[in-house]
């Protein structure tokens, strides 16, 4: 390769042969390997290491500047669907004792639907949640949200996708024991920014939402395990977000509270146009949700429309 080629490819050959691509400029192919090598070996390695130590910066600086429309290799239907992952991959652990939670995975999600993934204990229904709501990164594949490509950027930048565009319901509650309902709610607020009278009012109107108008003063111990959740659930909604990811929301209550908060989510979803996604073992989804995904063993073993 002439001097010329590799310094506008962003590379540079020294004397003794060995290649520099400190200055790689975004958005530029990279030179053909065999170009390389016929420099020499060492050129060859010293290459594949400094590639190997500058691959993420390379892979996010190259993305970032492509429009959406020219993201290499995307598919249509990922950059109309509001939440997505794409051939995605995550494992727990190593050798031996490595776990394949998610094994190529891609889903595509639309709003105005709640979709239930279930499955086995183990299967990565959590996982996938998690890799959903930007909580966890994949060791390969990509995931979109509101038709952006999430992969690839910081975690402060995720962390700022989440709060604007996703509300989390858990199993657990979450809920701060020392604060009241309100004072729980208005958290979600204060980490978006929001606070004074405009957030207090908000707090109240999303517990108006969740039928809890009149608990706002109380604690998570003056309340029922059905209110709890109602609680967490007004807290997800608090920021208005058109996504609501829901991990085993009516694992803890008994099945008349069940109901209310899987009829609640279902309205969420149909009436608000918003998208529910809910993992749960919990039978009585099957007969509510508008889709069933079903995993086993990191994988999509069936997906069907439920009614």
């Amino acid at each position: 390769m002439p001097a010329s080629d590799t310094r506008e490819a962003g590379l540079c050959v020294t004397p003794n042969n060995s290649v520099n691509i400190a200055n790689l400029a975004p958005g530029k192919p990279l030179p053909g390997l065999p170009e390389i090598i016929g420099h020499s070996m060492a050129g060859l390695f010293n290459f594949m290491g400094q590639y190997a130590q500058r691959t993420e910066y390379f892979y996010q600086a190259t993305i970032s500047s492509l429009p959406v429309e020219q993201m290499p290799e995307e598919r249509e239907f990922m950059r109309e669907a509001k939440l997505a992952v794409e051939d995605v991959k995550v494992t727990y652990g190593s050798g031996r004792g490595a776990v394949r939670a998610l094994d190529r995975i891609s889903l595509s999600f639309q709003a105005g639907r709640l979709t239930l993934v279930t499955g086995p204990s183990g299967c990565g229904k959590t996982t996938l949640l998690s890799v959903l709501g930007c909580l966890l990164t994949s060791e390969s594949g990509r995931s979109y949200l509101m038709g952006r490509l999430v992969t690839g950027l910081s975690e402060e930048e995720r962390g700022r996708l989440r709060r604007q565009y996703i509300g989390y319901v858990f199993q657990a509650f979450r809920l701060f024991r020392s604060l009241s309902a309100l004072e729980n709610v208005l958290i979600a607020l204060e980490i978006s920014g929001s606070r004074g009278c405009q957030a207090n009012d908000a707090a109240r109107r999303a517990l108006e939402v969740v039928g809890l108008a009149d608990k706002w003063r109380l604690k998570p111990d003056e309340l029922s395990g059905g209110e709890k959740q109602r609680v967490a659930i007004a807290r997800a909604l608090v920021n208005n977000p058109p996504i609501i990811l829901a991990d085993e929301p009516t694992a803890s209550l008994d099945s008349a509270s069940g109901e209310r908060v899987a009829a609640m989510l279902l309205r969420f979803a149909e009436e608000d146009q918003r998208l529910v996604v809910v993992v749960s073992h919990d039978q009585q989804w099957l007969s509510l949700s508008n889709r069933t995904v079903v995993m086993r063993d990191g994988q999509i073993i069936e997906d069907k429309k439920a009614r």
